[in-house]
């Protein structure tokens, strides 16, 4: 996450999704998170977000299609953006569709130009998201993809470990195998 900004140019909006928890598993939720952070790149918006809630009888922004409108302008006057939506399989069937149905909205409408908005889902492969995202481009990353990443970042680990408890290579490098063998992806 850290990287893409500097990698893409763009600007970065995320929402981590979150199972059992109503303050970060709905459309509200997320549309909330993603105005504030559209808010810190662009300061601009806060006079049209001012003018929209003095407008509203809506307070605390409760209302999903008020949420969903305010988020969609505010993607709109960001220009080249790119949101990472994760843990959509963490939230209810009913949010998740909210979700995919609201972004898929906006990117499908977003002018296919530099100043456009993408959008990446992270979802665990289930009988509710793989319906939702049949008609998006996916990649699926199954635990073997990821064992030669996880063995070197057991490698690095283990190694400054063994920098600092003066451990000899052959042990640091024992623990480093034992945790990556382990690591179910």
């Amino acid at each position: 996450m850290d990287e893409l900004p500097t990698a893409t140019g763009a600007k970065i909006l995320y929402f981590y999704l979150r199972q059992d928890d109503s303050e970060r598993s709905s459309l509200n939720a997320l549309a909330r998170s993603l105005i504030h952070q559209a808010l810190q790149h662009e300061n601009g918006l806060l006079l049209y977000i001012y003018d929209q809630a003095a407008a509203s009888t809506d307070v605390n922004l409760r209302s999903a299609a008020m949420a969903g409108d305010l988020l969609e302008n505010c993607l709109r006057a960001l220009g080249d953006s790119s949101l990472v939506i994760d843990g959509l399989d963490e939230c209810p069937a009913e949010e998740q569709r909210n979700i995919v149905s609201l972004v898929q909205r906006f990117v499908k409408d977003s002018p296919a130009a530099e100043d456009s908005c993408r959008c990446v889902f992270f979802s665990q492969d289930d009988q509710n998201t793989r319906p939702l995202l049949s008609r998006l481009p996916t990649l699926s990353i199954r635990p073997k993809d990821n064992s030669a990443d996880i063995f070197a970042y057991c490698t690095v680990k283990a190694q400054e470990i063994g920098k600092k408890f003066a451990m000899k290579e052959t042990e640091w490098s024992n623990i480093s195998s034992q945790i990556a063998s382990r690591a179910d992806g």
